[in-house]
């Protein structure tokens, strides 16, 4: 009797029919395999037929949906062993079945991945890790995703860190953090989860971006401290946005303060006399 894997592997490389001919039967030859099996031949597939290791990656994702992916543990330890042992080709594809399977593993077993990616000399496997953590979030990622930033400060660490870490957790990297921050939006959202807890805080962003700085306030529902004289400059020069900046001060009711702007622009007429 022929191999079930046998089988497969022959009807691939059949060159009397072809591939699109083919692919239904492979699908469903494919699907009926049990785990075992289905394993064996992904081990197979990952070094020498990426377009089998697809199906089969595919056939894995309907098990998963179906209840069963805690039967393939071992191949996942099969596989990041591959990955850490295999020459960057081979490790990838391995990885890429990897992240098929991960939502079903053990906490155990994520956590080895995660460890071993995160810990990686190569940035693609890192960045595959931020992935996997941003997608499958849970508490127990939480000191691996700090071990990560400590090393590498990476923008993708930074955003996931800021994502999913509480304020307690962020008050220790929120310098580093917002230095690595390359968007107004990310360093908004990094403060606004400090200022909850700690609205002494919001302070040190009004000399590094104030359209932040006043967004923060907004949503905080927070009040503009008293600005002193030379001081609307300042917030003109440490904005990246003037006009988030103006609907910002806009939004905190700061009509003085938006007249002060105005006239330090370019806009204001000089035959319009100031509203009392």
């Amino acid at each position: 009797m022929v191999d079930k894997i046998e089988f497969i592997l022959n009807l691939l490389e059949e060159s009397s029919f072809s591939v699109e001919s083919k692919a239904p039967f492979l699908r469903a030859f494919i699907g009926a395999l049990d785990a075992s099996n289905t394993s064996r031949l992904l081990i197979h597939s990952i070094s020498h037929n990426l377009y089998l290791r697809d199906l089969i990656n595919r056939k894995i994702e309907f098990d998963i949906k179906d209840g069963k992916g805690l039967l393939y543990e071992d191949l996942a330890s099969k596989l990041l062993h591959i990955a850490k042992t295999s020459k960057y080709s081979v490790a990838l594809s391995a990885l890429i079945s990897l992240s098929f399977l991960f939502s079903s593993l053990k906490t155990n077993t994520q956590l080895s991945i995660l460890y071993f990616l995160t810990n990686s000399d190569r940035v693609v496997f890192r960045r595959k890790a931020y992935k996997l953590m941003l997608e499958h979030y849970h508490d127990d990622y939480k000191n691996i995703l700090m071990q990560s930033w400590q090393s590498y400060q990476e923008i993708e660490c930074c955003r996931l860190m800021i994502e999913q870490l509480d304020a307690i957790s962020l008050l220790q990297f929120r310098h580093d953090l917002c230095n690595k921050c390359n968007a107004g939006w990310l360093i908004s959202k990094l403060y606004i989860k400090l200022g909850k807890a700690h609205p002494e805080l919001l302070s040190e962003l009004r000399h590094i971006n104030s359209d932040a700085y006043c967004y923060c306030l907004w949503i905080l529902n927070l009040k503009l401290p008293s600005v002193s004289a030379g001081e609307p400059g300042e917030l003109i020069d440490k904005s990246h946005e003037q006009s988030f900046l103006i609907w910002c001060l806009g939004r905190l009711a700061e009509w003085d303060l938006i007249m002060d702007v105005f006239n330090l622009s370019n806009l204001a007429p000089q035959d319009i006399s100031s509203p009392t």
